[in-house]
């Protein structure tokens, strides 16, 4: 991972220049080729590579576009994957390499082994938001009939990261505060994590301090050194992700994304607020260093002002009430809404969490999100 001052374009240069390979593939999401003229400098790189461009159009990163874009370079056959956006497009490219020697007919078999998956190519990721980390994991989200799956892809020093802090001014504020909140939260469940060693509790309270720290700078976009700082600790706490996998908060937010269609960081402040508050609630029942941590992650909250984790959400998501209506809608409307949420929460991230819940204690926690909601009213 390397940080950079440079403009996208001045990088772009800069890296394909040390690139020895003919075929290079650059993949990119269609708001962002909106908002940068990718041709001209690619252009100007072809005279000493074989470049293929394509830009995906999919709100979340499903097995449709890994396939469009297996069929679309089906002929090209890349050594090289350059990707450049947001979480999608970290999303699908990934998938793309670690299915790359699997036939697109298998492609859902490898999803139900869930193996680690090898591959030849090397993967560059130049993220343009900074909060879920996606450039630094060796894990792929991808939905597949609007069920969330997890690929694993063992690819070592193939895989680098390249930040430009100063891309995350072309998304809007809500998109900033969304992947900001994302980095906030993971930091959590990475400290909480009963698979993470002390190294990466401590290293998880350290980027944890350095995002709440950089936090305002990074959403408002008013401070390119704070923006900077913030992309470094969210992309640390990706590294340190690949250790500690998600927990109980990640599990629970993909059925608001895939069903409502909410982002991503929003679904998953609202259901971590409710998790660590039933931790903070139940601190006798935990072991001392899931106890420990719990107070630890409490304190650096009041550190940088905010009298818990709860409050500051309270703050961030008041704004961010909109994306929510028509889950509250559903939420209102059909009574089983809580039970079909629960029931879509992958149980194995649910053995991640530093408490073992029972159903209905899981149902109390989601009602308990429902209600930090209408607390907005």
């Amino acid at each position: 991972m390397s940080v950079s001052s440079l403009g996208l374009n001045e990088v772009l240069v800069k890296l394909f220049g040390e690139l020895h390979s003919e075929n290079i593939l650059v993949i990119s999401s269609k708001g962002l080729t909106e908002r940068f003229d990718f041709s001209e400098v690619l252009n100007s790189l072809r005279s000493e590579h074989q470049i293929e461009f394509v830009s995906i159009n999919s709100k979340l990163p499903d097995i449709e576009a890994v396939e469009r874009l297996r069929a679309q370079t089906r002929e090209f056959l890349p050594q090289i994957v350059v990707a450049i956006g947001g979480g999608t497009v970290m999303d699908v490219a990934k998938s793309f390499c670690f299915l790359s020697n699997t036939p697109i007919s298998r492609y859902r078999e490898v999803l139900a082994s869930k193996t680690i998956l090898s591959h030849n190519l090397q993967l560059i990721l130049i993220p343009t938001l900074f909060g879920s980390g996606a450039e630094s994991t060796r894990h792929a989200v991808l939905y597949v009939d609007g069920v969330k799956h997890s690929l694993v892809g063992s690819h070592g020093d193939k895989h680098g990261a390249l930040l430009i802090p100063e891309l995350a001014l072309s998304a809007t504020r809500d998109q900033r505060l969304s992947a900001g909140l994302d980095a906030v939260c993971q930091a959590i469940e990475a400290a909480l994590s009963v698979l993470g060693s002390v190294e990466d509790k401590e290293l998880a309270f350290k980027q944890l301090d350095n995002l709440l720290e950089n936090f305002e700078g990074y959403v408002e976009g008013s401070d390119l050194k704070a923006m900077s700082r913030f992309a470094k600790a969210s992309s640390e706490v990706g590294y340190i992700m690949n250790s500690t996998k998600t927990t109980a908060p990640h599990a629970a937010s993909y059925f608001l994304t895939s069903t409502y269609n909410i982002p991503h960081g929003f679904a998953v402040s609202l259901t971590a607020g409710s998790f660590f508050a039933n931790l903070f609630n139940n601190l006798s029942q935990l072991e001392e260093g899931s106890r420990k941590t719990v107070l630890a992650i409490q304190e650096i909250f009041l550190k940088h002002n905010y009298p818990s984790f709860e409050f500051f959400l309270r703050i961030f998501l008041e704004g961010a009430r909109d994306y929510f209506l028509q889950m509250e809608s559903g939420a209102e409307k059909d009574g089983q809404f809580v039970e079909s949420w629960r029931g879509a929460i992958d149980p194995d991230r649910l053995t991640n969490h530093p408490r073992i819940l029972e159903k209905s204690e899981v149902t109390e926690i989601l009602w308990n999100s429902i209600g930090l909601l209408k607390s907005f009213q």
